[in-house]
């Protein structure tokens, strides 16, 4: 495989076992191919060059297309370590605009850009920090009014550079370099270094903690939303500006894709635009809380109106990890992508994506077309 070591792995270890015993030999992990379970039951092998479609509609396909029992890891060299770095903003547009310049830099020299770019929504007051990491101590608070911002909303840009002994000494000043091209708040860039793995494995360890004060398996009324770049703006007046308040029960990630990178062959919908945003409500509601932002109820109707917000507003959102439960809203999430036909061989004619939605399930009927391939011919939501 091109000098690269080969792993395999079963469906129901964890991921962060894979990745720190790879990392014990210098080596990251990335998806080489999969032994997928399909239609009457036939094991079908998928990869970039073998059973191509099937391998990219897995791939986020929320078990449509098949079920990951098995899989073969490519292996490479990885960095040693990270230089994380969080910066703060209160314009959204400064913001939103040194996002899209970050991720502009991918195809320059590894020197000229940071390896993670990502960011968040910060309209809670108090510490600004969430579940994910510890990265700012406790004992020296940064509160949202200390910053003087209008609206009571911050946003964090943030980002990693990897490193080794080959390219330390070079670090802070490739580093410097970037952060001097942005727009961020003045005396508001906070950083540390860790080892790779350590970062890699940070919300692990926020689970562990959550785990040991019961508050892991808890309802957890996550929306995740793809927003077209061109109605962001929009979108942050009527939601983080509005909608939520000043109390979010979990961190809200926002980070902007270039389309172009997108892989058009995944099963997930995105928005028709070059660049679009990725936004994750990421809440929990915590059980018997006297908080009403922490109860279920209140989070789950919050995830609603936001939702009915983009629909007023015309703002053509769409969901990851939709929960649909009529025919029109399908059609309206997937538009033609459920036309494309589907070559999973050994699927049988009665074979059919399920969606779930309460006690709803859309389902597509399919044939074998005259390339050996599958075509959807109808499709119609059952009641259980």
């Amino acid at each position: 495989m091109g000098g690269h070591y080969i792993r395999g792995c079963l469906g129901r270890e964890l991921w962060i076992d894979v990745l720190k015993l790879d990392l014990r030999t210098g080596l990251r992990p990335s998806l080489d191919g999969l032994p997928v379970p399909v239609g009457r039951g036939d094991l079908v092998t998928c990869s970039e060059k073998e059973n191509s479609e099937l391998f990219h509609g897995v791939l986020g396909g929320l078990g449509q297309f098949g079920i990951i029992t098995r899989a073969r890891i490519a292996l490479e060299p990885a960095p040693k370590r990270v230089r994380w770095i969080r910066v703060l903003y209160s314009n959204f547009t400064a913001f939103t605009n040194d996002q899209k310049y970050l991720i502009s830099l991918h195809d320059v020299h590894p020197s000229k850009s940071f390896d993670y770019v990502e960011g968040f929504v910060v309209v809670d007051e108090g510490l600004i920090n969430n579940w994910r990491s510890s990265f700012f101590s406790p004992r020296n608070p940064v509160k949202i009014s200390s910053i003087g911002t209008k609206g009571g909303v911050l946003y964090c840009l943030e980002m990693t550079k990897n490193y080794d002994e080959s390219n330390a000494d070079s670090l802070d000043q490739e580093v410097d370099a970037l952060l001097k091209e942005l727009d961020f708040l003045p005396a508001t860039d906070f950083t540390t270094d860790l080892p790779y793995v350590d970062f890699l494995d940070r919300v692990h360890r926020a689970e562990v903690k959550l785990r040991a004060k019961g508050l892991w398996e808890v309802p957890h009324p996550w929306l995740n939303l793809f927003v077209p770049g061109s109605r962001i703006l929009d979108f942050d007046r009527g939601v983080f500006r509005g909608i939520l308040g000043n109390k979010t029960s979990g961190p809200i990630l926002i980070y902007p894709v270039n389309k172009h990178k997108w892989d058009e062959r995944s099963s997930v919908v995105t928005p028709n635009e070059e660049v679009f945003y990725l936004v994750a409500f990421l809440r929990t509601a915590v059980p018997d809380s006297v908080e009403p932002s922490q109860q279920l109820e209140y989070l789950s109707h919050q995830n609603q109106r936001i939702l009915d917000f983009c629909n007023d507003a015309a703002i053509d959102i769409k969901q990851y990890l939709p929960n649909y439960s009529t025919l029109d809203d399908w059609r309206r999430h997937r538009g033609s992508c459920d036309e494309k036909r589907s070559s999973i061989p050994g699927a049988s004619l009665a074979l059919a994506r399920e969606y779930s939605g309460l006690n709803h399930h859309l389902l597509c009927l399919i044939r074998p077309d005259s390339l050996g391939g599958l075509q959807i011919i109808d499709n119609f939501v059952v009641t259980f």
